[in-house]
């Protein structure tokens, strides 16, 4: 009886092990992925600093370089993605200087600065 008592507690603890891991490695996969989908392209505290007006230069010196530059003769672009599905458009006249930023958490764009607002 002493073996089989034995062999029942060591099952039990097995299964005590296996159920801990298991609620550890799930918490932690939940907590990532709400650090992750809460995460901005760029910290809201940089974004804040670019304005109408800011040269390309002084714009890559505050959020580093983008993930993806646009360009054509009639749009040149910056965009800032991350690792969910917010992303920033940054938007640049003919002399290289800021004219719109735009800030994407859906499918539908919020503005932060407007084309032409200071």
């Amino acid at each position: 009886m002493t073996t089989s008592s034995s062999r029942s507690k060591s099952v039990y603890r097995l299964c005590l092990i296996f159920v801990s891991s298991v609620t550890i490695a799930a918490s932690c996969f939940v907590g990532a992925a709400a650090f992750l989908m809460e995460a901005h392209a760029v910290s809201i505290h940089r974004l804040s600093q670019i304005q109408i007006g800011t040269s390309e230069a002084k714009v890559e010196s505050i959020l580093g370089p983008p993930s993806l530059i646009m360009q054509s003769p009639y749009d040149n672009s910056w965009q800032y993605t991350g690792a969910t599905w917010c992303n920033v458009t940054i938007s640049f006249d003919a002399n290289g200087l800021v004219d719109e930023v735009v800030q994407r958490h859906t499918p539908q764009a919020s503005h932060i600065i407007p084309n032409g607002v200071s």
